[in-house]
């Protein structure tokens, strides 16, 4: 068929034909079985109150959607979406067979990403948490490496992961991990919390009047630039060496010595909590 070819299985549970799909929907109610099927052209959508998991190799050349009311079973296969995900539903991810790889992901109010495994995930392009939505991200590397201008928004805790290329944060993200390399900078344009590491070969710049709160041993990140106006950097931690660097605001929070030599500070330094602070 042409560019508009859609299949809509619109029953209760229902069989789906083993074939390549130009736009396939599944709606309506039950389990949608998918034995076979590996190939969407396009489009990709679930409605209703439809279930439905991966049975082999799986690749959406458009875009995902995951309505209100549906759930998604990612299984031990391969699988690549190479649009947007988006999820009003559910995602289900159960098993670190395979390689997954998204474009971008959008996780609506209603929707939740859950990796019940700690498996590796890859995203090519911006990734959109709703405050609300849950993300459970598993302890396996998210790795982001999207080209242009690509951004993580919102508000969600990935416990691990790497930035190959040049993104921006404009939300209230949180990592155990954090690690920036390959070709481009990370720049924090809202608040990011690391609680252990903030590594890698490139650097990692404060935007304007942003945050970031720091409770690892020490920065470890190629270049870190702080100087913007109004951005604050905490080293919430115990003890701790601070980075020695200009600084706009420093804080120093949580319990311990915090080793400082080599930095500055241009606007205010604020001493919070048990801290003390040692050095030049």
């Amino acid at each position: 068929g042409g560019n508009t070819t859609t299949v809509n299985y619109n029953g209760g549970s229902q069989t789906v034909q083993p074939s390549t799909y130009r736009n396939l929907v599944l709606s309506g109610s039950g389990t949608k079985t998918l034995t076979g099927v590996a190939d969407i052209n396009r489009n990709l959508t679930l409605s209703g109150t439809v279930t439905a998991a991966t049975a082999t190799n799986f690749n959406v050349d458009g875009n995902l959607s995951i309505g209100d009311g549906t759930s998604m079973t990612v299984a031990g296969f391969n699988f690549i979406v190479l649009g947007t995900t988006t999820i009003d539903g559910t995602l289900t991810s159960n098993s670190t067979t395979g390689t997954k790889t998204f474009d971008n992901i959008v996780i609506s109010v209603t929707g939740e990403f859950n990796s019940t495994v700690d498996e590796n995930y890859t995203l090519t392009g911006s990734l959109d948490v709703n405050a609300a939505a849950t993300l459970t991200s598993g302890s396996g590397t998210w790795t982001f490496s999207g080209t242009g201008t690509p951004t993580i928004s919102g508000t969600a805790t990935i416990t691990t992961a790497l930035f190959s290329d040049d993104y921006s944060n404009t939300g209230n993200y949180s990592f155990s991990s954090l690690t920036v390399t390959g070709s481009g900078n990370f720049t924090n344009n809202g608040t990011i919390n690391v609680s252990t590491t903030l590594a890698g070969t490139d650097g990692f710049i404060q935007g304007a009047g942003d945050i970031l709160n720091f409770g690892g041993a020490s920065i470890a990140v190629a270049a870190f630039t702080a100087t913007a106006a109004g951005n604050t950097v905490n080293y919430n931690g115990g003890i701790q060496t601070v980075r020695g660097v200009a600084y706009q605001n420093l804080t120093l929070s949580g319990t311990g010595a915090k080793t400082v030599t080599g930095s500055t500070v241009n606007l205010t330094l604020s001493m919070q909590g048990t801290a003390s602070a040692i050095g030049t």
